[in-house]
């Protein structure tokens, strides 16, 4: 067999290989500080303070959603209060958990950005609809020596995310379910 045949089926099976092969385990301090954002995240839903909610994105994607609604960070924070509370009339957080020792680290192609995605489970119960589960998955990213969380459930979230982070291009981002319990 040729240099030239052995480099092309390396090639040919680091290709089939998941992403995932390539990453590097997360240090025990990695792992805190995303479950501390985690725990950050999960006291705001439970607080009903939405816009706090807002200081677990990356600055370079938060600055890109405010520029593509056209409003600073304060008007963005405050029609989030506005409109949770209106939901929040008619809908009640029963539940909300990541399970952050389920996830697997993972890199970026290219830059090697560290990253994992976090089975993600939120029960509401709806007034008039009754109980609804969903789950998904969250985007757990470091940029800048800093962890933060994303959420992917949505194509537009997706596409903003690949938009600022283009290595994140070809991550498989899996579509989340809903179901209702009642």
């Amino acid at each position: 067999m040729s240099i030239r045949t052995l480099l092309l089926c390396l090639a040919i099976v680091g290709a089939a290989i998941p992403r995932a092969a390539f990453a590097q385990d997360l240090s025990p301090e990695d792992r805190a500080a995303i479950a501390q954002v985690a725990s950050d995240l999960e006291a705001d839903v439970r607080a009903s303070d939405f816009a706090g909610t807002l200081d677990v994105i990356p600055p370079p994607l938060l600055a890109a959603t405010l520029e593509q609604f056209g409003v600073t960070a304060d008007q963005l924070r405050a029609t989030i209060d506005a409109q949770m509370e209106e939901a929040l009339a008619s809908v009640t957080f029963e539940s909300f958990s990541m399970a952050i020792d389920d996830a697997v680290p993972a890199v970026t192609p290219g830059v090697a950005r560290r990253y994992m995605l976090i089975p993600t489970e939120t029960v509401l119960a709806i007034k008039d609809v009754g109980r609804m589960r969903s789950r998904t998955q969250t985007l757990a990213m470091e940029d800048q020596g800093r962890w933060y969380l994303v959420r992917i459930d949505d194509r537009s979230q997706v596409d903003m995310l690949r938009a600022v982070y283009p290595d994140f291009a070809t991550v498989d981002f899996q579509p989340g379910t809903t179901e209702a319990l009642d």
